[in-house]
């Protein structure tokens, strides 16, 4: 697809199915794409970077009182990943146009016409970077998971691992598990998270 087209094709995600939002304490920028088809969030992750997490499983009710039929997944990214899909997408859009000019122009003070070309390479060393810290984090929590297996209490899995509390410690023992057990029944959201090396807990519990 060219860039004019995935322009086209991205901006029509973000008016119907997206929000850009802005954190007033922070005055940081994010962006989220809601949708029941975790494919079409998965090629957001490509392109651009961010996260897919479930959102709302079938038949559980929303705040606003409505119930989903079907799981509910979102996309999610903020700072210069968001705004590259707000800037790409700019040209495009319709409904939140203003919103996505505001969120480019505050980021970055650009002249908001001509729209910059999609800088793949750029996009690609963000989301590098971004695996590197995320692949740090599963290692942690399998190493965790592994010392715990092996008997070993969250006090000490804290001091040997260097986290700030027990609470830290038994957070990524439950992180690690969840990604076994993800990783053992097939996980469609997102596969690129699957833990490698990962092995069945044996007659482990929770001390």
């Amino acid at each position: 697809m060219s860039d004019e087209g995935l322009r086209g094709y991205l901006a029509g995600v973000l008016d119907a199915d997206g929000n850009i939002n802005k954190v007033e304490k922070t005055g940081r920028w994010y962006v989220n794409i809601t949708n029941t088809a975790p494919e079409l969030l998965d090629a957001f992750v490509q392109v651009f970077g961010g996260s897919v997490q479930k959102h709302r499983g079938a038949g559980e009710t929303s705040s606003s009182g409505i119930t989903s039929t079907k799981p509910i997944y979102r996309w999610w990214a903020s700072g210069a990943v968001g705004m590259a899909l707000c800037e790409a997408s700019l040209p495009y859009l319709i409904v939140k146009k203003n919103k996505a000019a505001q969120a480019v122009r505050e980021k970055f003070g650009l002249k908001i016409w001509p729209p910059r070309a999609i800088d793949r390479a750029a996009i690609a060393r963000r989301k590098a970077v971004a695996e590197k810290k995320r692949a740090a984090v599963r290692e942690r929590q399998r190493r965790a998971l592994e010392l715990h297996t092996g008997g070993m209490s969250y006090r000490e899995i804290m001091r040997e691992l260097g986290y700030q509390s027990s609470a830290g410690a038994y957070a990524a023992v439950q992180a690690g598990r969840s990604r076994c057990s993800k990783q053992a029944h097939g996980s469609g959201v997102n596969a690129a998270l699957a833990m490698p090396d990962c092995e069945e807990e044996t007659g482990s519990r929770l001390s």
